[in-house]
C-alpha cells in the first residue's frame, strides 16, 4: 500500500517545479517547504553538468590530435563508463577532473582545442616528453586557478611564454623546458610566490626588464640554461632559498655579479658555464659555504685562482677549463677534502707540492 502522505508531498513538489518551469512567481507555503530540496536538485544538476562538460572538453581535444595513445578515451551511450576511469585522468570525489597526467604518450598536435575554462578544478597538468605537441601555449591556461603542477617540457611549443601563467598563484612546479619558446621571460612569473621549481631551459628566451621581476621566496631550483639571455637576472639575489642556479649556455657578459650571488647562503649548485663572463673569480665566492658544485668553464675569465676558493669545504665538483687563467693552482685547494671532480684549464700550472 502506498503512503498517502508521501504521495501528497510528491504531488505538491511536482506542482511547485512545474510553476517554476513556467516562469510563475511562487508564493505558496509549498514553495518555502520544498525550497531546500529544489536547491539541492539544482546544485546536483550543476555538478553533473560540469562533469559532462569536462568529459566533452577532453574528448574534443583528443579528436583534434593527429596522433595519440588515448584509444581508451570514450564514453558509452548508456553512461556505464566515466571519464574518471580514463588513462591519465584523475578525478576528485565529486567526479571533477583534477589531474591530466600524460607524459610520453606520443601525443601529436596542439593545445588549441583543449578548453581550459571547462577544467576549473585541475591541479596537475603533465604533458611532458611527447615531443610532437606544438603551436603556442594558449593564454587561457591562465584560467586554471587551482593548478599546482605544470609540465609541458620536451615538446615543440613555439611563441612566447604567456604572461597569463603569472595568474597561477597556486603553482609549485613549472617546467617549459626543451621547447622552441622565444621572446622575453614575462616578469609576471614573479607572482608565483609558491613555486619551488622553475625550469625554462633550452628555449630561445631573451632577457627581460629584471627590475620588474620580484623575488620568489619559495624558489629553490631555477633553470634558465640554453637560452639567449644577455644579462644576469637580478631578481635572483632576492631568492634567498635558492639551492640550484643554472644559467649556463647563454650570452651573459661582464664580471660575475658577486653582489647578486654572495647573498644566496643556501646555494649548493652554481652553473655559469659557457657564457661570456670576464675578469677574475671573485674572492667573495667563499661566502657560499654550502656550495657543492661550481661550473665556470667556457667563459673569458682570467687572472689567478683566489686562495679563498679553498674555503668552499663542501665542494665536490669544480670545473674551470676553457678560460684564460694564469698562475699556479693555490695550495688551499688541498683543503677541499670532498672534491671528486676537478677540471682545469691547461694554462694553469700545478704546484708540485700538492702531489705526494
Amino acid at each position: 500500500m502506498s503512503n498517502p502522505i508521501s504521495s501528497n508531498y510528491s504531488s505538491k513538489l511536482r506542482e511547485v517545479l512545474h510553476a517554476m518551469k513556467m516562469g510563475m512567481v511562487v508564493r505558496s507555503p509549498s514553495f518555502f517547504f520544498f525550497y531546500p530540496f529544489i536547491l539541492a536538485l539544482s546544485i546536483q544538476s550543476s555538478v553533473l553538468s560540469t562533469v559532462d562538460l569536462e568529459a566533452e572538453a577532453l574528448l574534443n581535444w583528443k579528436t583534434s590530435l593527429k596522433n595519440h595513445a588515448l584509444v581508451p578515451w570514450f564514453l558509452k551511450t548508456n553512461n556505464s563508463t566515466s571519464h574518471c576511469s580514463w588513462i591519465g585522468i584523475k578525478c576528485n570525489d565529486d567526479g571533477s577532473v583534477v589531474e591530466v597526467n600524460l607524459p610520453n604518450f606520443d601525443l601529436e598536435g596542439t593545445l588549441n582545442q583543449l578548453n581550459f575554462f571547462l577544467l576549473p578544478h585541475l591541479t596537475g597538468l603533465n604533458l611532458s616528453m611527447n615531443y610532437f605537441l606544438q603551436g603556442k601555449i594558449p593564454k587561457s591556461i591562465g584560467s586554471l586557478s587551482k593548478l599546482s603542477f605544470l609540465d609541458l617540457g620536451d615538446n615543440r611549443f613555439t611563441g612566447s611564454v604567456p604572461e597569463e601563467i603569472g595568474n597561477l598563484i597556486e603553482l609549485r612546479f613549472i617546467s617549459l623546458s626543451v621547447n622552441d619558446l622565444s621572446g622575453p621571460i614575462p616578469y609576471q612569473l614573479g607572482n608565483l610566490q609558491k613555486v619551488w621549481h622553475l625550469d625554462l631551459g633550452r628555449n630561445n628566451l631573451n632577457s627581460t626588464d629584471w627590475s620588474r621581476f620580484t623575488g620568489m621566496e619559495s624558489l629553490t631550483h631555477l633553470y634558465l640554461y640554453s637560452n639567449a639571455l644577455v644579462d644576469f637576472p637580478a631578481f635572483v639575489s632576492q631568492c634567498k632559498n635558492l639551492v640550484l642556479l643554472d644559467l649556463s649556455e647563454n650570452e651573459v657578459s661582464g664580471g660575475i655579479p658577486i653582489q647578486m650571488v654572495s647573498s644566496l647562503e643556501n646555494l649548493q649548485v652554481l652553473n655559469l658555464s659557457r657564457n661570456y663572463f670576464q675578469g677574475p673569480i671573485p674572492a667573495e665566492l667563499q661566502n657560499l659555504t654550502r656550495l657543492q658544485e661550481l661550473q665556470l668553464y667556457g667563459n673569458n675569465l682570467k687572472g689567478s685562482l683566489p686562495p679563498s676558493i679553498g674555503n668552499l669545504f663542501m665542494l665536490s665538483t669544480l670545473s674551470l677549463y676553457n678560460n684564460h687563467f694564469t698562475g699556479s693552482l693555490p695550495p688551499s685547494i688541498g683543503n677541499l677534502s670532498k672534491l671528486t671532480q676537478l677540471w682545469l684549464s691547461a694554462t694553469i700550472s700545478q704546484d708540485p707540492s700538492l702531489h705526494p
